[in-house]
């Protein structure tokens, strides 16, 4: 049993150790992405705006080309070292849908306004480093979570290390995208949940990262509902005696949900946002083409370039025989968003690194993982086979950081991660990892042979870790509160 002092002293190292790392990185990442691209200039463009009194409405600031604040100048300086080639002018990604007169942003307004206060300190690099330290939090999370779950310390370090510096959590907390700070919301409401006593802090924490999700992105609505039900079935309905303390986060999500459903009407005169705005939506088949394409596409699949989550979803699988009741919840905040994203026509995110709309729900694989190693009767064979997985991970993430421009694909089919490993080593990949880039235009390789070893990987993975279980998992016990 690992000792309260030993967590909170764990936990603040995992945080300091993975901001530091970070931030040393930082420079050259914002070096090699200048200037923001993708949806990133937007997000701050919203944040400019608000600061300078301006309101939601950004014609003025786009009428007076304000981004060229954070533009390089025309032309670049010698010795230039960010993107090649970047519009100019920028165009807005405005909504298609609003009524009111004037031009208002399609993105979300949570983004805009965490990161607001820190570019008004230091501009680009402040945001960085605020980003730099909520990807810290998620790996603190990720530290105590695997933690609570497996009771051992070295599971925690292990887990830790191999998620917090891969992809892409460790992308995402460069880049000014929804997907850390849903991240870690989501993250730390589980971690809250699962604990049958939470103070008044921890419970003010589930409830505003509950209330705040919506308001990075519509989808992680399905999140918000998830947890909020998960919450209140766990602390109020099914407790041994109704909780006053937990029917509290019902005023923050009260008032956040009519706050964004005002928000909705004053621009759309409608609930929901626009569907114009967005890259709609697929078929059933589409679906399926869409949930292969988030694993093992070669441009934006998870397992390409962190295959230690192939483990983490066999871990799954050996969860639901040991925790079933919580195994259904688990799969109620996982799976409802986990389609829809793999429904996206554009279910790869476009100008991203990969994996982008899964990270939201990564974090939570940590739980089963973590459950099974703590019972693993020969923890050397698991380390056996996770340490070369995570190895994989660390070397892609390695070659995004030498070049974080690899971290982005055209979609052509082709990581240019891989077409630059080919370049230096002769080692073509690229031939033999399928891309799904083009829904329903056909396959140029054949991948039978990949799906193949994939689904053997994860049935001997599963029965892997049935084999080492030692017997039927006893309930959550929290060692103590943590924060």
């Amino acid at each position: 049993m690992v000792s309260p002092r030993a967590r909170l002293i764990g936990s603040l190292a995992v945080f300091l150790i993975t901001f530091a790392v970070y931030a040393a990185l930082t420079p050259r990442v914002e070096q090699r992405l200048d200037p923001l691209t993708g949806d990133e200039p937007f997000y701050v463009m919203t944040a400019h705006n608000l600061l300078s009194g301006r309101g939601l409405d950004e014609t003025d600031s786009w009428f007076n080309q304000d981004y060229n604040a954070f533009y390089p100048p025309d032309p670049v300086p010698y010795g230039w070292q960010g993107w090649p080639a970047f519009p100019r002018p920028l165009p807005p990604h405005d909504s298609k849908g609003t009524v009111p007169p004037g031009l208002y942003s399609k993105h979300g307004l949570g983004v805009p306004l965490l990161i607001l206060p820190f570019w008004a300190a230091g501009q680009r690099l402040g945001v960085m480093l605020f980003l730099n330290g909520i990807g810290a939090l998620v790996a603190s999370n990720v530290f105590l979570l695997a933690l609570e779950s497996s009771g051992k310390l070295w599971v925690g370090i292990a887990l830790t290390a191999a998620l917090a510096f891969s992809n892409p959590l460790m992308s995402y907390s460069f880049l000014i995208f929804p997907e850390i700070f849903a991240a870690l919301f989501t993250l730390y409401a589980v971690r809250r949940i699962r604990h049958d006593r939470n103070n008044g802090w921890q419970t003010a924490g589930v409830a505003a990262a509950i209330a705040f999700l919506p308001w990075l992105h519509i989808r992680f609505v399905l999140l918000s509902l998830a947890l909020a039900a998960w919450w209140f079935w766990k602390h109020f309905w099914d407790a041994p005696r109704l909780s006053k303390l937990a029917v509290l986060p019902l005023l923050p999500l009260s008032i956040s949900a009519a706050a964004l459903l005002d928000y909705y009407f004053y621009l759309y005169r409608d609930f929901l946002p626009n569907a114009q705005d967005h890259g709609g939506v697929s078929g059933p088949l589409g679906t399926l083409y869409g949930a292969a394409g988030l694993l093992i596409d070669q441009q934006w699949g998870l397992l390409i370039y962190a295959p230690l989550y192939l483990v983490a979803l066999a871990a799954v699988l050996v969860f639901l025989w040991r925790r079933s009741r919580d195994f259904g919840w688990w799969l109620a905040v996982v799976v409802p968003y986990s389609v829809l994203v793999a429904n996206y026509a554009v279910w790869w995110g476009e100008w991203c690194p990969p994996a982008r709309y899964l990270v939201a729900i990564l974090p939570l694989l940590v739980w089963p993982l973590a459950e099974a190693l703590g019972q693993a009767r020969w923890p050397g064979v698991v380390a056996g086979l996770g340490a070369p997985l995570a190895l994989i991970g660390w070397a892609a993430m390695a070659g995004f950081m030498a070049d974080p421009q690899l971290m982005y694909n055209q979609p052509t089919g082709r990581s240019e991660l891989l077409l630059r490993l080919a370049g230096q080593t002769g080692l073509d990949l690229t031939s033999a990892i399928p891309s799904f880039v083009s829904p329903f235009a056909g396959l140029d390789l054949d991948v039978s042979w990949l799906v193949a070893v994939l689904l053997l990987a994860l049935a001997f993975t599963i029965w892997l870790g049935w084999r080492q279980l030692e017997t039927p998992a006893r309930g959550f016990v929290p060692t103590a509160a943590a924060a």
